[in-house]
């Protein structure tokens, strides 16, 4: 998380930051990672939302998702369960995707929240494929859309250099028309 930048920026910025974190392990290009387990995890995530959202002076017309890879699917989820209680999603180098690895389309046509998708230079081709089709989708279906290409750092990793673009994004993709 720390190499997000985020921290620092959304404490200089007034941002509340939740960072629940993913358990589950596996290998993913020869490379230990940690992902969701969707159906058991995400009841958790959305009380500890709703938890702090209760508890706390936040402005619930500006409650937004993010999450790289995993966490980006993982996002998605979490706003296509409850569509009109997010205002925007930030997928980075990730897409609403299946299980299988399946676009999917999301639950109610738009525009219900903004969805700003991204990808790094070199990262990997199907996720870049994702997140392209992905955009395409959410647009069609109505959906506020941005989709940045080719961000530093190369590879797959956070674009920190991005955060307060990103921030500016999810804010005006995340206001009503």
């Amino acid at each position: 998380m720390e190499e997000t930048g985020l921290i620092p920026f959304c404490r200089d910025h007034g941002i509340a930051l939740l960072v629940p974190t993913a358990l589950y392990e596996y290998t993913f290009l020869k490379c230990p990672s940690k992902g969701w387990l969707t159906g058991k995890e995400i009841d958790g995530v959305e009380k500890i939302i709703d938890t702090v959202v209760e508890r706390y002076p936040l402005d619930r017309g500006r409650i937004c998702l993010a999450g790289i890879s995993a966490g980006a699917v993982f996002s998605h989820n979490l706003a296509n369960r409850r569509p009109r209680f997010y205002s925007a999603v930030l997928s980075h180098s990730q897409a609403y995707v299946s299980p299988e690895g399946v676009v999917l389309r999301p639950a109610e046509k738009g525009p219900r929240f903004g969805v700003v998708f991204c990808y790094n230079a070199g990262d990997y081709e199907n996720l870049i494929a994702f997140c392209e089709e992905s955009e395409r989708i959410y647009r069609e279906d109505g959906y506020r859309t941005i989709l940045l290409r080719d961000l530093p750092p190369r590879g797959h990793a956070w674009s920190s250099p991005n955060n307060a673009r990103f921030w500016k994004l999810l804010r005006s993709l995340g206001q009503e028309p």
